[in-house]
Formats: structure tokens, sequence, C-alpha cells
């Protein structure tokens, strides 16, 4: 009994302690976890803005904390507090774009990096284009995200991630012209990534070049044989071209690397049930729907019932 009582004591005073510490104080604690703890980081912060709710800086450093945790609307809140209290903070702009993009409200995250770009004289950085790229990417804008891409080229002509982005924005839009240059540029200066390969093939299928294509995709596999979609790709060459055995094979090694894609099961049904093998058809296609992948799973009805 009397050590409970010292150590409600010793809490409680503690926790007075706690309570008297200057807002400063509590600021800086809630700084250093932040590298550590976002949830410890969140309330000495908070603990530090019950104090004195004047100061930007610690509205920021939540708006940071809830960001890191996930809590998108919350660090919005926050980084809007911090420039009501100091119009100097630009990059909290920034922050908000990217917590609207992650909450997939595109317009409201472009216009807070336009924000940014407008206040701030950190987008030499290129980074910001970057960002902004994306957000136009998600939202469908590729022509904007196109733009953003090649303004970080134009800051970093070395860099290979703008060529990247570009590549994949081709691709959505079905240019695959301009999709082949960049990632013949990628392959240029990384010549051993399975990735480029991968994409290539991508771009060759999409061109109807699917010989090609075959051959990229066994190239990125030389690179790395546990890519299981370039299985899957190859095997959609294969299957075009009539193929179907050694498309049957590939999707085959899609699903051993990765048993969990209905879309594997589902086309090495179709290239089965194309072989005279309706009964494997049909079970591929059954599972390719209990997996929730539905493309083909009417033919159960119409072919296997």
């Amino acid at each position: 009994m009397r050590a409970i009582l010292i150590f409600f004591l010793l809490f409680n005073g503690a926790f007075r302690l706690l309570a008297q510490l200057p807002s400063d104080k509590l600021f800086r604690s809630g700084y250093y976890y932040l590298q550590v703890d976002n949830d410890k980081a969140i309330d000495y912060l908070s603990k530090a803005i019950d104090r004195d709710s004047t100061r930007a800086k610690y509205y920021y450093f939540r708006g940071i904390a809830r960001y890191k945790n996930g809590d998108y609307e919350g660090s919005i809140n926050d980084f809007e507090s911090a420039n009501q209290r100091d119009t100097v903070i630009a990059i909290t702009y920034m922050y908000q774009g990217m917590a609207y993009k992650n909450l997939g409200r595109y317009e409201e995250a472009s216009e807070r990096i336009d924000k940014f770009i407008n206040k701030s004289s950190e987008v030499s950085s290129g980074y910001v284009y970057l960002v902004r790229g994306k957000v136009h990417m998600a939202a469908g804008n590729y022509e904007e995200a196109l733009s953003d891409f090649t303004l970080l080229t134009e800051s970093y002509p070395d860099i290979a991630l703008s060529n990247y982005y570009r590549l994949v924005t081709y691709l959505q839009m079905g240019d695959f012209a301009s999709a082949l240059t960049d990632v013949n540029l990628l392959l240029a200066e990384t010549p051993d990534f399975y990735g480029y390969y991968f994409y290539r093939g991508n771009v060759y299928f999409g061109m109807g070049k699917f010989r090609k294509a075959i051959e990229d995709y066994s190239t990125s596999l030389v690179h790395n044989k546990y890519n299981a979609d370039a299985y899957y790709k190859r095997g959609m060459a294969l299957d075009t071209l009539n193929q179907y055995l050694e498309a049957i094979d590939n999707y085959t090694y899609a699903i051993t690397i990765n048993a969990s894609d209905g879309v594997y099961y589902s086309r090495r049904g179709n290239s089965r049930y194309s072989i005279g093998n309706r009964e494997g058809a049909c079970l591929d296609w059954t599972i390719a729907g209990n997996m929730g992948y539905y493309e083909d799973f009417d033919k159960v009805k119409r072919l296997c019932e």
C-alpha cells in the first residue's frame, strides 16, 4: 500500500511538473519525438498549443506529425492554422497539396501547390514539379502532367525520374511513340534494370509489335526472374500470336510467383479454352471469380455448367 501511495505521489508530481512546462519546452519535446514517435509528438505539440496558441511553428510541426500518421485532414487544418499566424511558411502549401492528393482531392491539391510555387523561391529544386505532375496524372490531366515532368527534366536534365514519369504518362495516354523515346533514354542510362525492359515490352505491345514485346519481357526476366507481371505480359503477347501452350506456361509461372492475382487465372483459363481444355478453363475462371476478378466469370455459366 505504501509503495502504491509513493508511486501515486510521484506520478501526480510529475504530471503537475509537465503541466507547468513552458510551451517552448513542450515544443522541443514534440519536435524530438517527431523523429521517433508521431503520437507522442502530437501529444506534446498539442500541449504546447494549449499553453500558447499564437505560435505558428507549433501548428506546423503538429501538421507534419499528423501527415506522417496519415491524418491528412488534421494536417491540412494545422498547416492552415500555421499560415494564419505566419504567412512566411510557404512550405505548408506544399504539404497541404500532398495531403489533398492523398485524399483524392486533386483540384485542391493542385491549387495549394500552385500557391507554393507563387510564394516560394524554393521551386528551383524541381521536386515541386514532380509532385504537381503526379497530382495531374492521378486526376487524369495528362497534358498538364507532361508539362510538369518536362519542367522537372529542364531543372535536372540528368534525372531519370522525370523520364520515367513521362514514360508512364505517355503509356496512359496511348502515345507509344513518345513513350518509346523516353524508355530508350532510360535504358541508355541504366541498361541492366529489368523494369525498363518490362516497360519497353509494354510499349511494343501497345504498338502491336508482339515479338519485340516478347524479347523485352524475356530480357526483363533475365535480370529479375521473380517479376510475375513480366511472365503474365509475355503470356498475353504469346496469346495474341496464338501460341497458347507457351502462353499457358507463362501464366502458370506468374501464378507460381503470385497466386493472389485473379487476372493470371482468368487469362490462363482463356488460353486453356482455346486449346480445348474446357475443364481447366472452367476451373481457372471459377478461381478468378472467387478472387474478385469477374471479367471472364460470365463464361462459367455460359460454357461450364
